[in-house]
């Protein structure tokens, strides 16, 4: 086998993806253990979110051109974002003054389903796979 029978393009870019399953799974197996509400849950959010933050504002910015389909899209998106952003604020201050069940919070509604340690690993690692995928566009 000869140099030029070995593949030139991709390599580089498949050991990246590689190396970033194998963390993202290493991460979420690590993150799925801690506690629900816990400071070891709040420090394995922080660490990937604060990581995240710092590699999104040391990227360059480009331009984009503000076309019709591009405003429609952002406008749906910030539309949908206040729509959880109220429901949020809604449920947290109802649970103050109501309960819990009465007008839960996005947290309450997925804490039956978080118990299994399966759906913990699955929602980190689908959790870190957004975020990565965010820095890379």
């Amino acid at each position: 086998m000869t140099a030029d029978d070995q593949p030139r393009y991709g390599t580089p870019r498949r050991a990246v993806v590689l190396v970033a399953t194998v963390a993202t799974a290493a991460y979420a197996a690590v993150a799925s253990t801690t506690g629900v509400n816990t400071v070891g849950a709040a420090v394995a959010v922080a660490v990937p979110g604060a990581t995240v933050a710092v590699l999104t504002l040391r990227r360059p910015s480009r331009l984009v051109r503000a076309e019709p389909v591009l405003r429609r899209g952002a406008a749906i998106w910030v539309v949908v974002a206040l729509t959880g952003l109220l429901w949020e604020a809604g449920a947290y201050l109802g649970e103050l003054t109501i309960g819990q069940y009465e007008h839960p919070t996005v947290s309450v509604l997925l804490a039956p389903l978080l118990h299994d340690q399966v759906v913990r690993f699955a929602a980190w690692s689908l959790w870190l796979y957004a975020g990565w995928r965010l820095i890379r566009r």
